[in-house]
């Protein structure tokens, strides 16, 4: 059992997982806050999704937890997600996330400063515009 570092919040609106991170995380805080994420994704039944992942509190991550992380994004490529949005103003933390988390460059990723602008981009897509609740 590992040691949980990094805080993670996840909630649902509409078919848009947010998912907010806070603080450095080790392998036991990856593997805590990729587990929640799969469950909430496992709700969907297959049907398309989107990921909006606001890591503006995030402070990156030890090189086992980027190896939990790109597993988990080789998993999230085979899933239904169309697309992530991600909030993070630093570009640093953006070329070193690509550079740590290989599976990324698979998936339809674009980065925001802010929620508003990130989420905004999200509703403009068909999936979303189309989405009906179960």
């Amino acid at each position: 059992m590992f040691t949980i570092h990094g805080e993670v919040a996840i909630r649902l609106d509409k078919n848009i997982i947010l998912v907010a991170l806070k603080g450095p995380f080790n392998e036991g805080g990856v593997s805590n806050w990729t587990e929640k994420l799969r469950g909430e994704i496992d709700k969907f039944l297959g049907k398309p999704f989107f990921i909006l992942m606001n890591n503006v509190d995030y402070e990156g991550f030890t090189p086992e937890a980027s190896i939990i992380s790109n597993n988990f994004n080789l998993w999230l490529n085979e899933q239904q997600m169309v697309v992530k949005a991600i909030v993070q103003p630093s570009s640093l933390a953006r070329k070193m996330n690509l550079r740590n988390i290989p599976a990324l460059s698979s998936q339809r990723i674009e980065y925001f400063d802010t929620q508003t602008e990130a989420k905004s981009w999200i509703k403009k897509h068909p999936e979303y515009l189309n989405f009906e609740e179960s």
